[in-house]
């Protein structure tokens, strides 16, 4: 069946918001306007489903900078569409105050270069702005990923990509990735 968009409730913006203001105060500093869309898909049996997908996998957002066309239109500098179904099945706040994290964590304000040395007048603008007057934007890249296929790892163990990069991921980044009471890193045998 068809997709429906709904304008998110004002909770969700709430949320945004509070993570905005908390992690992201470069981002709130530069008036970046937001809307947010709600996207659900139901089944032939009536069943709600997943609406939102990257490379086949079910995501709970997209997020996407808008163009500069579209916001002399009107739109919003930057529009974060939200899967109703996968988003419903968030067990709490925190999970969801999380994703919003995550998506703003791929936000990148461009970086003005030509800053002077003060001798004019006015703010200095740390960010680059488009025609509209509005910031720049892109959106950056993950971290880190991890990607690969467990028939791989189960296979090759060690000598897999699959494995060499979770345990990569676990080196570089701790056990602030893994869930509460996994060890630092396993291995299969």
């Amino acid at each position: 069946m068809a997709k429906t968009f709904d304008v998110a409730p004002d909770e969700l913006y709430q949320m945004l918001d509070r993570v905005l203001g908390q992690y992201h105060p470069e981002i709130q500093t530069a008036e970046v306007s937001f809307g947010i869309v709600m996207v659900s898909k139901i089944d032939k049996e009536g069943t709600p489903e997943p609406a939102l997908k990257v490379r086949g996998h079910e995501v709970v957002t997209k997020i996407k900078v808008t163009s500069c066309e579209a916001r002399a239109r009107g739109a919003k500098d930057v529009e974060i569409t939200i899967d109703q179904h996968s988003w419903n099945r968030l067990a709490t706040n925190n999970q969801k105050l999380a994703i919003f994290d995550h998506d703003l964590n791929h936000l990148e304000l461009v970086p003005n270069n030509d800053v002077d040395d003060g001798s004019k007048q006015g703010p200095v603008l740390l960010w680059k702005t488009d025609s509209n007057g509005r910031p720049k934007l892109k959106l950056g890249n993950h971290d880190m990923e991890f990607g690969g296929f467990s028939a791989t790892a189960d296979r090759f163990k060690n000598d897999s990509q699959e494995v060499i990069q979770a345990n990569e991921i676990v080196s570089t980044y701790g056990s602030s990735i893994l869930p509460d009471g996994l060890p630092e890193a396993t291995s299969k045998e």
